[in-house]
């Protein structure tokens, strides 16, 4: 073990790694409640267009989702969109 001298204690609620998560996934009784990109509660939320699988808060997380992931998963979503994401 190799000791690294002049680095301070960390402490007690102290911030040590900050990531972005790698998955995410909102209970059922969420959906339609909460972003499904950055998952804040917001009224007045807004369906993907294509799909209506996927609800986001605003132009910048659609974009952000689309970017991300959601571009790829949109079509599978849309066969299921009329039966389960009313």
């Amino acid at each position: 073990m190799v000791a690294i001298p002049d680095l301070p204690p960390i402490l007690v609620a102290d911030f040590i790694l900050s990531e972005k998560p790698f998955v995410t996934a909102l209970f059922l009784e969420e959906r339609g409640k909460r972003c499904d990109e950055c998952l804040r509660l917001e009224p007045g939320l807004k369906k993907c267009a294509r799909c209506k699988a996927e609800w986001y808060c605003g132009s910048e997380c659609q974009r952000s989702a689309w970017h991300r992931h959601h571009k790829s998963a949109c079509p599978s979503y849309e066969p299921l969109a009329a039966r389960e994401w009313k």
